[in-house]
């Protein structure tokens, strides 16, 4: 079992992150899902003919969400650091080399269209076999506390699913009371293929290997956690998911109509039901 009731504690900052991603998790998935082309049907369904309109429906999508993010992804290109060697031709090879082995190349890219689609790109920066790692994470998994005087990263909340061995974790990064700067990590065994949601209770277990409820200090100064953040913390096309959502529906209202004209039924009244013989006509 894990304390979570005590303030400023592991178990505290673990229970307050969990309660963060669960509050955000609708917001932030609905605006993954929408630069992914997966947005909301517009309403109206018969639930007698739910799948057959459904997919009629999908008809009528645009995937605008993702031309707006790839718009601006493509104007916020990685053009340098920033060192202490003196400026030439040559640049810092040796900076150039750390973010190509520590997979920043790789990881900003996929921070930066995270802040874009849902104003947080959180990334980690840690070690991993004696080398430095940089990953970009999903802010549907996790969650940045700042210092609301200073903006600096408080602690910092992440959760995993490992299907393949059936384990969930949940790690927790944050400046402990005594000043040193530490990492949790708490876990709980589920049925092996079992990949929903992890949701972290107080009934998960403080990870042994990592020191336990204690945790392991890190040798840095800082949360190792930045967070690319977009114009005041919201995705770039959220504010106008109205103006999308009516797109769509306009274009379906458009394709009933055609598909209505296309099939449209005919039938006449008052006309005679007997041919100049009285033989009934067919």
């Amino acid at each position: 079992m894990i304390d979570t009731s005590t303030p400023f504690t592991a178990g505290w900052w673990a229970n307050k992150g969990m309660l963060a991603l669960s509050s955000e998790f609708s917001r932030v998935n609905d605006l993954i899902k929408r630069s992914e082309g997966d947005g909301p049907l517009p309403h109206g369904a018969n639930e007698n003919l739910y799948q057959a309109y459904c997919a009629f429906q999908r008809k009528a999508r645009s995937n605008w969400a993702h031309l707006i993010v790839r718009a601006r992804e493509e104007r916020v290109p990685l053009v340098g650091f920033a060192t202490s060697v003196e400026a030439g031709d040559d640049g810092d090879n040796v900076a150039l080399s750390l973010a190509e082995r520590s997979g920043l190349l790789g990881a900003l890219p996929d921070a930066t269209r995270f802040a874009l689609i849902t104003g947080s790109g959180p990334m980690i920066i840690g070690r991993r076999d004696g080398e430095t790692l940089v990953t970009a994470e999903d802010p549907r998994l996790m969650t940045v506390f700042r210092d609301p005087a200073n903006q600096r990263i408080r602690a910092a909340f992440k959760v995993l699913s490992d299907p393949d061995v059936g384990r969930q974790y949940a790690y927790l990064y944050w400046s402990g009371p005594d000043g040193e700067v530490r990492c949790n990590v708490a876990y709980r065994d589920v049925a092996i293929g079992t990949a929903f949601y992890p949701v972290f209770t107080s009934a998960w277990d403080w990870h042994p290997d990592y020191g336990g409820e204690a945790g392991q200090i890190l040798p840095v100064r800082k949360v190792p956690v930045v967070e690319l953040r977009s114009r005041h913390g919201v995705g770039v096309f959220e504010q106008h998911t109205d103006l999308l959502d009516r797109i769509t529906h306009e274009t379906l209202q458009s394709l009933v109509i055609v598909a209505m004209q296309a099939y449209k039924q005919r039938a006449t009244i008052g006309l005679p039901v007997e041919d100049e013989e009285g033989d009934l006509i067919d």
